[in-house]
């Protein structure tokens, strides 16, 4: 069974430990005076020698197929037949480098291997173009990239070669019982992965493969169950393909979709796996385009000509079939992953680059979280060559404004602008969506991941990733910064003509805590920003303005909120609260804008309330307008700017189920 232990008959060494070759050296000859029969030391020492020589054989043949042989002359003879095509050997150091299995750590010759890697974004360039995001999401930091996520076809490539490198000279026909458990993303840079295959009780061409973690419990003990798994045939050619195919499509619309129309409006995936070339009809039961196989040199940083057991990026480009499917309107918001997979038959070797191919998708079964689909893959001369049969995908709903964050991260902003009221002249606002708790809950929080990974640059990552707070506050900050990231944006774009992505737009704090903006933009600007976030109840707003007019604060509560007598108490005084019953008391939304006013003030100052909201007095209010008068408490005479005695305007007003207070420091 996949993901249980292997129990390996050899140990490879580490490289530096084991030559790629090695001459049995010469026994002894007897001693003078001795009998020319060895003894049991000299019959030990020859056993070991030609243990080890069976070894170094077995592991020669798995270096020279997977970290290249020398070339060697053409075979000679015709082909077998016209579908007696084999997998291509190597072509030195340019084929099959090591492409996915790496280390071999753990092998027993024609029975099972296991092999170690280091996979990441460095290396494995194909990763910077697999992210769930725009391939490019920052203007000042073109290297950034959004939350790189291993493809579910690469993941199967791995099994296949593992499966290849225990039996040489086989090529890979089916893959079978295929199931994604986790989400294989690298949010903190390359992580090591270890493959395990395993020939099947009975049968010389079946095999069990598995990914586990090597770094958390993915030793294949079962403490960890496998990232993914699945059931490897391999055969000494390819099959013929058998039946007739899918059936038509039912009733079917030309749509016509090519370059961005599929990516990246519809699909996310960079250059180097853009493999889909057209979408040509859509129906509710499927969809038919063609594939074109792009140029390989790039997907490896090190290999220039890629060798595969299978092709992962026709595969997968295939497979998104199931997203486009899904898409007739484009950032609807849902959004399709597979997590599991019948059976993939294969008829044909990898196409070469630029090869066409035709795909047709059908929808065998619906329910309400996934769908199953059937896709067949024919290459143009009419060569079938994949056909696929229960590729399930599960539905996460994102919601429109993330979905079209992720697709289009550099120009698209998360969160609404907020109407403010009359005077607040000069300042730009900002309101997060609503976003369910699902959102940030579901696929074990790679939603929250990918948006996180959208919007912050780099330290910011690193202090999210790290922080250590509960889900609901590391929540508030990343609404909370998403908020103030599209304020600064859409301030800088009003008044200064400069456009930024989030990510751009570093959100830091002071030493006593206040927030400001940061990055390199703030060279290309006159004067400074100010800036003042809130959230509550799961929505966050941000206010920016410029630094010249002073502070400014912003603060939010939800309006269905009722604080109590206890609260009004504690926070106003006894002619605070007299006014409030003039204004409607302590249980309607006047309490709210009280309370808010204050905390907007403190913040506008650069103080805070200072653990006592007592030290902001109350002193009038206008429900026709929503201005709140306040004076400060003799408390205050030590913050600059703070004039007790003076009285402070604060605008209070309603926005859907929020009270929200806005106030100038100046």
């Amino acid at each position: 069974m996949a993901g249980t232990p292997l129990h390996m008959t050899s140990r490879m060494p580490k490289p530096e430990q084991a030559p790629l070759a090695a001459a049995r050296p010469p026994r002894r000859g007897p001693e003078p005076g001795q009998a020319g029969r060895p003894g049991a030391a000299e019959q030990a020492l020859g056993a070991y020698f030609e243990t080890m020589g069976a070894f170094l054989a077995a592991q020669r043949r798995f270096v020279d197929r997977f970290v290249g042989a020398a070339p060697g002359p053409a075979p000679s003879g015709p082909p077998a037949g016209p579908r007696a095509v084999r997998r291509p050997e190597p072509p030195g150091t340019d084929g099959a480098a090591s492409l996915l299995l790496g280390r071999m750590v753990e092998h027993e010759p024609g029975t099972a291997l296991v092999c170690e890697r280091v996979y990441g974004m460095e290396a494995d360039t194909f990763l910077q173009d697999h992210t769930l995001a725009s391939p490019r999401i920052a203007y000042t930091d073109p290297a950034l990239r959004g939350l790189p996520v291993m493809p579910l076809t690469v993941t199967l490539e791995m099994l296949a070669e593992a499966a290849c490198a225990l039996c040489p000279g086989k090529v890979v026909t089916e893959l079978r019982d295929v199931a994604a458990a986790r989400w294989i993303t690298f949010e903190r840079g390359a992580r090591r992965l270890r493959v395990s295959v395993r020939r099947a009780e009975g049968d010389g061409a079946v095999f069990r493969a598995a990914v586990h973690d090597a770094e958390n419990g993915g030793d294949g003990s079962g403490f960890r169950p496998a990232l993914a798994e699945a059931v490897v045939v391999l055969a000494d050619a390819y099959p013929a393909a058998a039946g007739n195919g899918l059936p038509p499509l039912a009733e079917s619309e030309a749509c016509g979709w090519r370059g961005e129309a599929v990516y990246p409006d519809r699909l996310f995936h960079g250059p180097r796996l853009r493999a889909v070339h057209t979408v040509r009809r859509w129906a509710a039961d499927g969809t038919e385009g063609t594939l074109r196989v792009p140029p390989r040199a790039g997907l490896f940083r090190a290999v220039t000509a890629p060798v595969f057991a299978t092709d992962p990026v026709l595969l997968d480009a295939a497979g998104a079939f199931v997203g486009l499917w899904s898409a007739p309107e484009t950032y609807r918001g849902v959004v399709p992953f597979p997590f599991r997979v019948a059976r993939i038959r294969l008829y044909a070797p990898p196409p070469p680059e630029g090869a066409e191919a035709a795909v047709r998708h059908r929808v065998t079964a619906r329910g309400r979280e996934t769908s199953v689909h059937a896709i067949d893959v024919v290459l143009a001369d009419g060569t079938p060559y994949a056909s696929i049969e229960g590729w399930e995908d599960r539905f996460f709903d994102i919601t429109p404004a993330v979905h079209r964050v992720a697709h289009r991260t550099l120009e698209t902003r998360l969160c609404d602008e907020l109407a403010l009221p009359p005077g607040a002249d000069g300042i730009a606002a900002c309101i997060t969506p609503a976003l369910p708790d699902s959102l940030f809950e579901a696929g074990f929080g790679i939603w929250e991941t990918t948006l996180a990974f959208c919007l912050l640059n780099r330290a910011e990552r690193e202090t999210w990733l790290d922080e250590r707070a509960t889900a609901k506050r590391r929540r508030e900050r990343l609404l909370g910064r998403a908020a103030a990231k599209d304020a600064v944006r859409r301030f800088l774009a009003e008044r200064y003509g400069v456009r930024l992505a989030a990510a751009d737009v570093e959100i830091a704090a002071d030493a006593r805590g206040k927030p400001y903006a940061d990055g390199p933009w703030r060279d290309w600007i006159d004067g400074t920003l100010e800036l003042s976030i809130a959230h509550s109840g799961g929505a966050a707003v941000a206010a920016v303005a410029d630094g010249a007019g002073g502070g400014i604060g912003i603060d939010l509560e939800q309006r269905d909120r009722r604080p109590g007598d206890g609260v009004a108490n504690g926070a106003f005084t006894e002619t605070e609260r007299e006014l409030l019953e003039r204004c409607g008391g302590a249980g309607g939304e006047w309490l709210l804008r009280f309370w808010c006013a204050k905390e907007a003030l403190g913040k506008a100052l650069g103080t805070g309330l200072r653990g006592n909201p007592r030290g902001i007095i109350v002193t009038d209010a206008d429900p026709a307008t929503g201005e709140v008068g306040l004076t400060l408490t003799p408390k205050w005479a030590d913050v600059p700017g703070g004039q007790v005695g003076r009285r402070w305007t604060v605008r209070t007003w309603v926005a859907g189920n929020g009270i929200l207070a806005l106030a100038r420091g100046a």
